[in-house]
């Protein structure tokens, strides 16, 4: 069957199913890093510290594959800068800890505007609301972070991240629940305009 023999319905249904079971399995994750939040840290410390080595690793093979093409010691530096921040990381995950509330802060505000922007191109269709309320959480979550680093960095990230994860949950959860109804269609203009592909 090729990709042109699927029924826009089947499509939507499918997409629905998928955005259903992220969001239950995001509200799962938030409601463990909520009732265990230093651990939670930790184990994002420790999370980051191998993407980070497994990023560097494989920036090292393919600057070292490259070795005649221009730009070799610049990519031989980021692979570096990468296995060194991620052996950093693994060999004292409390410390990274620190550096990983401060990043996640940023990243949080700026989730977060995009979310509260993504929400009103959204607007009217039904999970807007929520779209708009997990931007503002978001939001609030990076500042309320940021003032207090460093000495709430210990258990705040595990803590926050649970209750990010929450709030995504929901609104992922929220709008499969709104794809399946039927209440919000792909196809409208609202979602052309944020996602001309669509």
């Amino acid at each position: 069957m090729s990709a042109n023999d699927i029924k826009p319905a089947d499509a939507i249904r499918k997409a629905a199913n998928l955005s259903i079971g992220l969001g239950i399995l995001l509200l799962i994750l938030g409601v463990i890093a909520v009732c265990f939040p230093l651990a939670s840290s930790l184990a994002a410390a420790i999370w980051v510290g191998w993407l980070l080595l497994i990023g560097g690793a494989v920036l090292l093979v393919h600057a070292l594959r490259g070795r005649q093409e221009s730009g070799f010691w610049f990519k031989l530096l980021w692979a570096i800068v990468y296995l060194v921040a991620g052996l950093l990381l693994l060999a004292s995950p409390v410390s990274g800890v620190l550096t990983l509330t401060l990043v996640l802060a940023v990243l949080w505000i700026v989730e977060g505007a995009t979310a509260i922007a993504l929400a009103f191109r959204l607007k009217p269709a039904s999970p807007w609301g929520w779209v708009l309320f997990d931007g503002i959480v978001t939001v609030l979550l990076g500042l309320l972070i940021w003032i207090g680093w460093p000495g709430n960095a210990p258990w705040l990230l595990g803590l926050f991240l649970g209750i990010s994860l929450l709030s995504t949950g929901i609104s992922v959860l929220l709008f499969g629940l709104a794809l399946r109804s039927g209440s919000f269609r792909p196809g409208s203009s609202r979602l052309s305009a944020i996602d001309p592909g669509v």
